[in-house]
């Protein structure tokens, strides 16, 4: 296998890389920054921690970077919203409070313990690949529960936190004779709905994780989910943020991030859609060599095996447990469903494989084929894909303000010249 090969699930985290990586630019070229933006900017850190180590796992078949990828996105679980909850409290002006470094403290001791728990629990943990999902795996999912519990209850006090400054705000409100600090104060109660709203849900968004657990979402859906949402919540507080900064150049940030952000989300569920169908593709072409086989295995020409098979194997037990996710057809139609194996070599290299069986003339024949193969033709796939999403964004965010900038040098032009 080459080191270097995407799966399916690169995509979403491609997309999210990219987005990332423009939020955080954009931050850091506004002019007067604050220190919420440079809080803001380590937040949108940890989330390019979430997605980097996602497609570390996603991109490079090297089960040695399994791990470090894990706990890169650990970090992410474990402190991201510690730096949520601090810009929260810096934004609105009660960072320099007792209780909020009380909390800011207790939330950064228990993040720490999550993060240890998980990675003491999983460093000597044996490293597997896992078809399903196209990963290396090692975790136990116990593991992950402090963490994940302290990520999710922590936007709970986030929510309490904003929700008490928005009832203070409005109890001082109805005291405030002076005109201008009633519009200040105004404004701080939207302020406050708003990163309410958009912590609230963010909050909705993380029970996916729940709802992929429970098995009600295939790990697919899970991961465009995943992807999705965060590029939007991202993008939610950063406008949010934007609205109350001064700057003019924040409004072509606005218009860039809708714009980016709906042609990653847009091209990511075309991808989704595409490898649907590509799977389908597949095991349908599988199942035409394998039914071409089985032809040639009745005219006594099995030595007319399909291209890139590793192995053809038969046996004339009717009880072979390879047979157990069978569906209705009848023994002469049958062809089981696909399946893998890892194989060990004399040298402990492992050899993966896909797997179907299928009946002819009274015996069920193993056939195996290369995964190898199937990852290469996934691989070339999602890496045109990438280039097509990584050339769109590029020439979104270089054109579209040359072009804004450009109508609105027209448009003034017309003006005077009226």
């Amino acid at each position: 296998m080459d080191i270097f090969q995407f799966s399916y699930h690169s995509i979403g985290y491609i997309s999210g890389t990219i987005f990332t990586v423009f939020l955080i630019i954009s931050l850091l070229k506004l002019k007067g920054k604050t220190v919420q933006a440079w809080i803001l900017v380590i937040y949108l850190l940890f989330v390019l921690f979430l997605n980097f180590g996602f497609l570390v796992r996603t991109s490079l078949f090297l089960p040695s970077l399994s791990k470090p990828a894990c706990f890169l996105i650990a970090l992410y679980t474990s402190f991201s919203n510690l730096v949520l909850l601090y810009f929260i409290y810096s934004f609105f002006g009660i960072d320099r409070k007792k209780e909020s470094r009380i909390a800011l403290l207790t939330l950064f001791s228990a993040g720490m313990f999550g993060f240890l728990f998980y990675v003491l629990k999983n460093i000597n943990s044996d490293v597997s690949y896992n078809f399903s999902i196209q990963m290396f795996e090692f975790q136990n999912p116990a593991s992950t529960a402090p963490m994940g519990s302290i990520h999710f209850l922590t936007f709970i006090w986030i929510l309490v936190v904003i929700l008490r400054e928005n009832i203070n705000v409005r109890k001082g409100l109805s005291f405030e004779p002076n005109t201008n600090a009633i519009i200040e104060k105004e404004r701080a109660i939207q302020m406050s709905r708003n990163f309410g709203l958009a912590i609230l849900l963010h909050g909705l968004f993380s029970l996916t994780y729940t709802f992929y657990g429970l098995g009600y979402l295939s790990f697919s859906n899970f991961q465009l989910i995943l992807t999705s949402a965060t590029s939007l919540q991202l993008f939610f507080y950063t406008v949010l943020y934007l609205n109350y900064f001064p700057e003019p150049s924040s409004f072509m940030i606005k218009i860039l991030g809708v714009s980016l952000a709906t042609v990653l989300i847009l091209l990511c569920v075309v991808a989704r859609i595409s490898f649907v169908l590509i799977e389908s593709h597949y095991d349908e072409a599988k199942k035409t060599e394998i039914e071409n086989l089985r032809e040639n295995l009745k005219l006594g020409r099995g030595n007319i095996l399909p291209k890139d098979v590793l192995y053809l194997i038969s046996s004339s037990n009717p009880n072979n447990t390879s047979r157990s996710d069978s569906s209705d057809n009848n023994e002469g139609e049958y062809i089981s469903k696909r399946m893998y194996r890892v194989l060990s070599l004399p040298e402990n290299k492992p050899v993966y494989i896909i797997w179907y069986t299928f009946y002819s003339e009274g015996r069920i024949y193993e056939i195996g084929y290369p995964y190898e193969s199937y990852s290469k033709m996934i691989h070339s796939i999602v890496s045109i894909i990438a280039l097509i999403l990584i050339s769109s964004s590029i020439f979104l965010i270089l054109a579209l303000p040359y072009l804004i900038r450009k109508g609105l040098r027209d448009l003034t032009t017309d003006r005077i010249a009226l």
